[in-house]
Order: C-alpha cells, then structure tokens, then sequence
C-alpha cells in the first residue's frame, strides 16, 4: 500500500513540474489584458476605456484570475478605469 500511495505522490510531483507557467488573457473591444501567474503582474493594454463590470451579473472577465495579482501595470492608451 506504501508503495503505491508513494508511487502516486511521485507520478503527481512529476506532473507538477511538468506543467507550464499559467497566463490568463484576453480581449474586449480595443483593451488587452493578462495575468502572468508565475509573477503575479496584471497588464492592461490597449486603447480606450475598461468597460464596467460588476460583481452581481456582469463579471470583469479576469474576476476569478485576480487571487494571483500582486502588481498591476495599466500601460498608455487606456483613458478609464
């Protein structure tokens, strides 16, 4: 039984590593936006304004990615956020 939860373990470690960086991204409209996960840095590109969002029936697409944002970095070109 060791054996085979170790054997597991070690297949499971294996997998992980294996795995490579996660980046959430998008577009909507004239704004680009994406979530590097491995540095935790939110970019918002692109021209105009971020359309509104709310948390009761219109999400911001990159709702459920921000547990990984540290930093955000709102790059020239976006007039409102």
């Amino acid at each position: 039984m060791k054996r085979i939860v170790s054997f597991i373990l070690a297949l499971l470690l294996i997998f992980c590593m294996a795995v490579p960086a996660l980046a959430a991204s998008g577009r909507d409209g004239g704004i680009s936006w994406e979530i590097d996960v491995d540095n935790g840095v939110f970019t918002i590109s692109g021209s105009g304004a971020i359309k509104d969002y709310d948390v009761e029936s219109n999400y911001a697409p990159w709702f459920f990615d921000t547990m990984f944002v540290n930093s955000v970095v709102i790059e020239p070109g976006i007039t409102r956020i």
